[in-house]
């Protein structure tokens, strides 16, 4: 509703129909991004998103295609609050932040490589099991059970050839620990191709 106090309850009183208490709140805008009526239905209409759920908009159904969970949204509402006078302007990482905690505490664990490096281990044990939890803050969501083979791949970010003090990754000849097993790794060569480091071998302690 947008007409006035005045003529809006004057008709209704007119019409003889219940007048319900209305609140009106100022809006709330996301930096960089379009929440207005208006300037979504063009973006529909005109066919420059894919519909209303696109996920590109903050639309519910926009942020429903990116994950968003209904619990995340209000979280986020309840933090930025309300007001009757001037508008809410937010930051998107306010929003982002608030799906990322839900996420933490309620999202099983698994590995991803960006950068594959290829590690090629010497000694392991053939068809060696480990379990690993699915959340290592949360022993309520279970382990799963992974295999390891006669190769891994890790980030290349955590390969170094000159060792540093602050270097916590793999480094010729530095031995380091492979998350969630009770195995040591040590790099004892570096293949090097003409895009330089191709591959790695390591022994098994």
């Amino acid at each position: 509703r947008q007409a006035a106090d005045g003529p809006y309850y004057w008709l209704l009183h007119k019409l003889g129909i219940y007048k319900p208490v209305t609140w009106e709140y100022s809006r709330c805008n996301v930096t960089q991004n379009v929440l207005s009526k208006r300037k979504l239905n063009q973006l529909v209409t005109k066919n420059i998103v894919n519909g209303w759920d696109d996920p590109r908009l903050l639309t519910l159904d926009g942020l429903r295609r990116r994950g968003y969970t209904a619990s995340a949204v209000n979280s986020f509402c309840e933090s930025i609050g309300v007001t009757r006078s001037g508008t809410i302007t937010t930051q998107m990482p306010a929003l982002e932040n608030c799906i990322r905690v839900e996420l933490d505490a309620s999202a099983p664990r698994r590995f991803a490589v960006i950068r594959p490096l290829k590690v090629e281990l010497k000694g392991l044990p053939p068809n060696l099991e480990c379990e690993l939890p699915n959340h290592p803050k949360n022993p309520s969501m279970g382990t799963r059970k992974v295999t390891l083979g006669s190769s891994i791949y890790i980030e290349r970010d955590d390969f170094r050839e000159a060792d540093e003090p602050s270097f916590f990754g793999l480094a010729p000849g530095k031995e380091v620990g492979l998350l969630g097993t009770q195995l040591l790794i040590k790099c004892s060569k570096v293949n090097k191709g003409k895009g330089g480091v191709e591959s790695l071998v390591a022994e098994v302690r």
